[in-house]
């Protein structure tokens, strides 16, 4: 069980391995784990407040998770014959 984009990631290095099947089982929130008494949990939480407070977390939400994201490759490699074809530039010929 994994989210749809880093399983299309790992789809790309093991296409021949794995394929991704059926839809969202559960919209479950994520979190960050920290060891108890970590000094970090009231910066990240500082950080995410401060995030939310000036919209970015909500501009961040709207390009990466909103239904019109769409996960492509263009930016990683050209042509890679580990990449499933639908996420391949049209150009390529692998």
């Amino acid at each position: 069980i994994i989210d749809e984009t880093a399983g299309l990631g790992y789809m790309g290095a093991n296409k021949d391995q794995v394929k991704l099947v059926g839809g969202d089982l559960t919209s479950e929130q994520l979190g960050f784990a920290f060891p108890n008494g970590s000094p970090l949990v009231d910066v990240v939480n500082q950080g995410l407040e401060a995030m939310e407070a000036s919209g970015k977390l909500a501009e961040i939400n709207a390009k990466f998770f909103s239904p019109d994201f769409a996960v492509t490759y263009d930016d990683i490699a050209e042509c890679d014959e580990n990449i499933p074809e639908e996420y391949l530039p049209e150009d390529c010929e692998v």
